[in-house]
């Protein structure tokens, strides 16, 4: 099993989130139409390493549905996302949950049913 190191998944997450501060800061989910949210719970990064993979890769397919996203772990409760496995991905469209990926799913796995859904919603 590959082992990812704290400062990669830091570094991950500074690339993810781009210079979004105030939003990502605040941990407010968007009116905006769309809204990509990523929950992890902080402690199982290995568990999580197909979901980078497949985030790094739609960042660059979609870098505008990808600019605002969100990345919460599960002491940022403020949110009217229920969400009780880890790693999850969700995609909100006009504050409406239309995309919920969670748990062991392959990195194709995962690009298929996030570009299926933002090709779905442009």
């Amino acid at each position: 099993m590959r082992m990812i190191s704290f400062a990669a998944v830091i570094s991950f997450v500074l690339l993810l989130s781009g210079c979004e501060e105030e939003v990502v800061q605040s941990k407010g989910i968007s009116s905006m139409k769309k809204q990509i949210i990523f929950f992890s719970d902080g402690e199982h990064y290995q568990d999580e390493i197909a979901y980078y993979d497949a985030l790094i890769d739609l960042k660059r397919k979609y870098p505008d549905d990808f600019r605002d996203m969100l990345i919460m772990t599960p002491k940022d409760r403020q949110t009217q996302v229920s969400v009780k496995d880890y790693p999850t991905l969700v995609i909100m469209y006009h504050q409406k949950v239309v995309l919920k990926v969670n748990g062991d799913r392959s990195k194709k796995e995962i690009v298929r049913h996030v570009s299926k859904t933002l090709d779905k919603i442009k």
